[in-house]
């Protein structure tokens, strides 16, 4: 048992509530002891391949159990009390058979308590703990179904302790008793058959979809395309386990698919490698967008590259999605007040706020880090951007503008209030790369959260200006409205 129980926590961490239920179930300390030191001695064998980033996981771990959001993310706590009691109510909802089981366990686990069973009763407590443990914590994390796996796998054992005890403390097997646990068990297997018909048929969709999306990429060029977070390519699939395994393989991966440029947790990036201008440029499709292949899984809403460019949808193929994100400068006889507050350019640097799964944009941009990267779209014409931002530190902040590595111009921005900026953009023909630098950079505590363990290789720089944006705009002509 012990052996078996140190991989299960080595594979998966909420395997470690089912040791509850060995322990409870050996009789005597000695053999306990036994099983602990085979669990803990197993359970380390097993990590020895991880072992150079336990450290990260720990760390990532620890920030998810101390953090009431989703991964590490949302304030401080445990659980968020509001978000908690109704995320309780729908998962209880959802899983009113799970919730049952322990509840009939429960009612047996008390009503019982003759000494004969006292073995059996006491392993029914564990298991009843062990599926309650896991079950709050799916309740934190409610989108995450796969958690149900785990606590499902215990309700059959609940129900046979609950029948076994039941039988010990009456004396007696009476028929009804065993066709109603045979009922009882019979439903638990139609609801979970139920659930996994529900999850084939959404996902059914999955392999005709991706065919024809690779059909239509293909007729647009397949070489041109940013893929995103999980798309139905091979090259996608490989970027998201060459994240997961610390980016060991990008070499060779960038050799094999050196078209492969992909937007995710880890940025705009080759297999780990930052995008540049110049890729970039080689793939505008008719002068003046860029193609992108998003999923289900991580549509581009969630990303905040994006939000500068006009997106329209090309199709829809089952979870997947190819769009065509146009670079479109306002002209300079547009209403300002209906013009988008962010357009014209493409977001290079990779937010210090990464989006968590689910989780909307914000009104005003995330903080990009030491340094923030756009790229434009000459039109062989001047250009000006217009942001409004806004210095959240203390005494002046300075902005330096830089465009291809030349210094086009510092603006100040004064702590406390949001002031427009302008910035005359020199003329040039075809994408190029606006770089914005300041002169003070701040400790960023949401930078400062790990990520996913193994996700994005190194740890990223966590200073930033202490600068949010809610207008970036590149217009037309030389008269800013």
């Amino acid at each position: 048992m012990g052996l078996c129980t140190g991989v299960a926590i080595a594979t998966k961490l909420l395997a470690a509530p089912f040791s509850l239920a060995a322990l409870a179930a050996l009789p005597g300390w000695r053999r306990r002891l036994v099983f602990v030191a085979g669990t803990a001695l197993t359970c380390g064998v097993a990590l020895l391949p991880a072992w150079p980033r336990l450290p990260a996981s720990a760390t990532w771990v620890w920030s998810a159990f101390r953090h009431a959001g989703v991964y590490g993310a949302g304030p401080e706590g445990i659980v968020a009390p509001d978000a908690y009691r109704h995320a309780l109510a729908v998962v209880a909802g959802r899983e009113a058979y799970l919730v049952g089981i322990g509840l009939l366990g429960t009612v047996a686990a008390i009503a019982f308590r003759a000494p004969a069973p006292r073995a059996v009763r006491r392993c029914l407590w564990a298991v009843l703990a062990a599926g309650s443990s896991i079950f709050f914590v799916m309740v934190k994390y409610p989108g995450a179904v796969q958690y149900v796996v785990t606590a499902a796998s215990l309700s059959g054992l609940a129900l046979a302790l609950a029948h076994r005890l039941t039988t010990l403390s009456i004396g007696e097997s009476p028929r009804w008793l065993a066709a109603l646990t045979a009922a009882v068990l019979a439903t638990g297997a139609g609801v979970q058959a139920q659930g996994l018909h529900r999850w084939l048929r959404d996902r059914r969709p999955v392999l005709p979809g991706a065919a024809a999306a690779a059909r239509a990429a293909a007729e647009l060029g397949p070489g041109r395309i940013l893929c995103g977070y999980s798309v139905s390519t091979v090259a996608s699939a490989l970027t998201m386990g060459n994240e997961w395994c610390g980016r060991a393989f990008s070499e060779d991966l960038r050799r094999l698919y050196p078209e492969a440029l992909s937007f995710d947790w880890a940025g705009l990036h080759h297999f780990g490698r930052p995008v540049v201008v110049a890729e970039l440029a080689g793939r505008l499709v008719d002068g003046d967008s860029l193609l992108v292949w998003d999923s289900a899984m991580g549509p581009h809403e969630t990303w905040d590259f994006f939000r500068g460019l006009s997106v329209a949808p090309l199709g829809r193929y089952g979870r997947d999605r190819l769009l065509r994100a146009r670079f479109a400068p306002l002209e300079a006889d547009a209403s300002p007040a209906r013009s988008p507050r962010f357009a014209g350019l493409l977001i290079l640097t990779l937010p210090t706020d990464r989006p968590a799964p689910g989780s909307s944009r914000e009104e005003t941009l995330a903080p990009l880090g030491p340094v923030a990267r756009f790229a434009i779209l000459g039109t062989g014409r001047p250009l000006r951007l217009a942001a409004e931002g806004r210095y959240e530190g203390v005494g002046v902040q300075t902005l330096r503008f830089t465009s291809d590595g030349r210094d086009i111009g510092t603006r100040t921005l004064r702590a406390g209030r949001w002031q427009a900026i302008t910035v005359d953009l020199p003329p040039r023909t075809g994408l190029f790369e606006l770089a914005v630098a300041y002169d003070r950079l701040f400790v960023n505590t949401v930078a400062q959260r790990p990520r996913f363990p193994g996700y994005a290789g190194g740890p990223a720089d966590a200073r930033w200006p202490a600068v949010r944006f809610r207008t970036l705009q590149v217009w037309r002509a030389t008269v800013l409205p």
